[in-house]
């Protein structure tokens, strides 16, 4: 179990199923202290020379989740094996480049996070309208 121990700035790629290519990174607010992988989530760290966050982010563009997709094996379920891990092409800027570039897209992410959750909560309150202006007509009240 120490070997697929999950560590802050961990990086998981799930490698097969229909959830294939899809990214993950341990922030510190993982809520569990203990916690492993399965067989089915590769774990990703770099040396000293890559930024996990930047790791992360670069792994979630479009063109990197574009070429997992691609690189699916098998013909029941695919999958991405282990050489497609060990042999993906990143580009590496200095370290604090990296960092400077993970820190704007997590800004930028957490922005579009939150814009979406005022959307749903005012698409929530649209949807109530008309409720509301039905009920109101069907009482006399319009």
């Amino acid at each position: 179990m120490k070997k697929g121990k999950i560590q802050y700035g961990d990086v998981l790629i799930v490698k097969d199923g229909a959830t294939t290519g899809r990214v993950s990174f341990v922030r510190n607010d993982f809520p569990f202290e203990h916690a492993a992988l399965n067989e089915h989530v590769f774990r990703l760290r770099g040396n000293n020379l890559l930024d996990q966050e930047f790791l992360f982010y670069f792994l979630l563009s479009h063109s990197r989740q574009e070429q997992i997709q691609n690189e699916f094996h098998g013909s029941a379920q695919g999958s991405i094996n282990q050489q497609f891990v060990n042999t993906i092409f990143i580009p590496l800027p200095p370290l604090s480049e990296q960092k400077r570039i993970a820190a704007y897209l997590k800004e930028k992410i957490d922005q579009a996070e939150k814009l979406r959750e005022t959307l749903e909560k005012e698409l929530e309150t649209l949807n109530t309208l008309p409720q509301s202006i039905l009920s109101k007509a069907f009482r006399g009240e319009i």
